[in-house]
């Protein structure tokens, strides 16, 4: 039961952080080469050679992604930033 709890947290986390750090791929926050230069470990909900070239259905289902997570999160703020970058893609 423990090693499920604890496996679970792991893969939370690591959901997490794929959330967070396509948000800042998507916003502008970070740049893929300044990511992949933070040592951290990281994953996206998309190739990150293909950010250059993302666009229309495919951007905005991963900016619906990010926002339904964020709601659920009740991280508002991060939903506003995700609203105004999909109006670029619409």
């Amino acid at each position: 039961m423990i090693r499920e709890i604890a496996k679970k947290m792991r893969e939370e986390k690591i959901i997490h952080n794929s959330m967070v750090c396509t948000y800042m791929l998507i916003t502008k926050v970070l740049t893929v080469k300044e990511l992949f230069e933070s040592n951290k470990d990281f994953g996206l909900l998309f190739h990150p050679d293909d950010l250059e070239v993302l666009t229309g259905n495919q951007a905005i289902e991963i900016i619906d992604t990010l926002i339904e997570y964020f709601v659920e999160l009740e991280d508002y703020e991060k939903c506003a930033d995700l609203v105004e970058v999909k109006k670029d893609y619409l």
